[in-house]
């Protein structure tokens, strides 16, 4: 039978593929958790993002607000990150605020924000802050 492969060559080749397969996926895996540790590693030597993000329900708002306090003397730029497990929804948007300011966001200016809600604000000088939108 010329030209045709043994069985055991074939069950050589076989194995030999799945044992470069399955290292190639540890380094892979390997790799991505040296990533999110050193990703960990950063966010936990920046400072506090020196701001509070606290909800309210004021009967002329007509539903949540956000209320955004920066403690630092410089305007933040940050980001809102809004997530509803839910329904799944997540959108992201940008948000300026002063120095030493109070700011209140609502759908008004484009956050509906909704009991269950996961919000994180995040610059990226700082380490982020994650609150869940109160009932």
């Amino acid at each position: 039978m010329a030209g045709s492969a043994s069985p055991n060559r074939v069950a050589w080749r076989v194995a030999t593929f799945v044992l470069a397969s399955l290292a190639i996926a540890e380094g892979a895996l390997a790799l991505v958790q040296h990533q999110r540790t050193q990703a960990q590693l950063a966010a936990a030597s920046q400072p506090d993002l020196p701001l509070r993000l606290s909800f309210c329900s004021p009967a002329i708002a007509g539903g949540t607000v956000g209320v955004l306090e920066n403690f630092s003397d410089s305007t933040l730029e940050v980001t809102l990150d809004i997530q509803s497990p839910a329904s799944g929804v997540h959108f992201r948007r940008g948000y300026i605020i002063k120095g030493r300011a109070v700011s209140w966001v609502s759908r008004l200016q484009g956050f509906p924000f909704a009991p269950g809600q996961i919000v994180t604000v995040s610059n990226p000088r700082y380490r982020p802050i994650t609150q869940t939108v109160g009932s």
